[in-house]
């Protein structure tokens, strides 16, 4: 797979699970979740999202897997991988909230989630995950 693909792939695979909540039937790898991962999501987010556009509207110039990896980059991140990672768990957890109550709703026959402190971050940044992954 090209690199710019697998970039994309890797990205685009974690907002898709929003909309049709493929987390629950796929076991993504946990991780315990920091402030920050979830603070360096929220900045980094908006200009992975205009490179993806940009890809969409096939008004790419230069090397796309090159400038998503620099803005994850310059937000904390390793790689697009680790991105993906951080993004998976947050939409793993964030699928789980009741909007209204911001209560976890029941987990039966739903992967578990390893680490509940997660729960606790992701209510405490809930509204600005939900305009990140679904927009206002």
């Amino acid at each position: 797979m090209r690199p710019t693909l697998r970039v994309l792939v890797c990205i685009a695979s974690g907002a898709l699970a929003v909309c049709n909540g493929a987390l629950a039937q796929q076991s993504p790898k946990q991780i315990k979740l920091s402030a920050t991962q979830i603070e360096a999501y929220l900045v980094a987010q908006p200009e992975v999202l205009e490179i993806q556009k940009k890809i969409l509207m096939r008004e790419v110039s230069g090397d796309t897997t090159a400038d998503i990896e620099a803005i994850l980059q310059k937000h904390g991140f390793r790689d697009a991988e680790e991105y993906s990672v951080v993004l998976n768990n947050l939409i793993l957890v964030f699928n789980r909230i009741d909007p209204k109550t911001k209560a976890m709703k029941s987990q039966s026959g739903e992967q578990v989630i390893e680490y509940p402190d997660n729960v606790n971050l992701v209510v405490q940044y809930y509204d600005k995950i939900r305009v990140a992954l679904v927009g206002p």
